[in-house]
This record gives C-alpha cells, sequence and structure tokens, in this order.
C-alpha cells in the first residue's frame, strides 16, 4: 500500500472511498467522529485526511507498505496513535515497511534500519548519534 504524502479524495463522500462503510472502532482509533464517512471530502481538515487516507490504505490490506511522511500534518497526539496503528498492523501482517519522515526523532523511535540522503546519496544513520 502507498500513503502518498498529500491524498487525493475524489467520490461524493468519504465512506465511497472504501470497500465497506468505515466501522465505528477504526475512526475511534484515530480520534475521528463516527459520522466521518458521511462526510463530503471537502469538509476534512488536512489531519482528518491523513489519518482517513491510512486507513484508506488498510483498506486493501497491503502486504507491503510505502509511508511518505504519513504523520506530517498530524498534532503530536494524533501522531502518536497513528504510529501505534501503523506499527500494530506492520506486526500483525509482518509487512516490510519503507517510512519516509522528515522527524530524526520518530526514525530514531520507530526505525530499525535508518537511512537518509545526504550529498544525493543514500546511507545508513546510526540512530545514537541522531539527535531531535
Amino acid at each position: 500500500g502507498y500513503l502518498a504524502a498529500e491524498i487525493l479524495w475524489w467520490e461524493e463522500t468519504v465512506d465511497h472511498h472504501f470497500s465497506k462503510p468505515l466501522n465505528r472502532e477504526d475512526l475511534e482509533k484515530l480520534n475521528l467522529p463516527h459520522d466521518a464517512g458521511e462526510w463530503s471530502p471537502s469538509r476534512l481538515s488536512m489531519g482528518e485526511r491523513q489519518r482517513l487516507g491510512i486507513l484508506r490504505m488498510l483498506d486493501r490490506s497491503p502486504e507491503v507498505l510505502l509511508l511518505d511522511e504519513p504523520t506530517a500534518n498530524l498534532d503530536e497526539n494524533s501522531s502518536i496513535v497513528v504510529e501505534k496503528l501503523l506499527l500494530d498492523y506492520i506486526r500483525e501482517k509482518s509487512a516490510p515497511t519503507l517510512w519516509v519522515t522528515h522527524s530524526k526523532d520518530q526514525a530514531s523511535r520507530l526505525g530499525h534500519r535508518i537511512l537518509g540522503v545526504k550529498n544525493q546519496s543514500l546511507t545508513e544513520l546510526d540512530r545514537t548519534m541522531m539527535t531531535t
């Protein structure tokens, strides 16, 4: 599954982007209102778009995750909730994951292997040398 940095919505309601209606439990996990599936995407804040986009990606039960800044538009509390949801999925499915982030703290906390781009080259980073 691919989660783009900017998530697009084109259907009339949020629910129409999913294979089945959103359930209350999934919405509650991400601190979203129980009726968010009935909303027009134009009503969504950036953070709501991001969290619902993550649910939309997971709705397809992907075997591999490519995550481009999955918490970039989220406040600290929402970021923690999203990280937990994604980590639970990754562990449950043993899903190989490429998680792109600009947050050194997040990379250090969550990364198994941390890579960085410097001078147009990809290099492995030592987590003990990372500072926030």
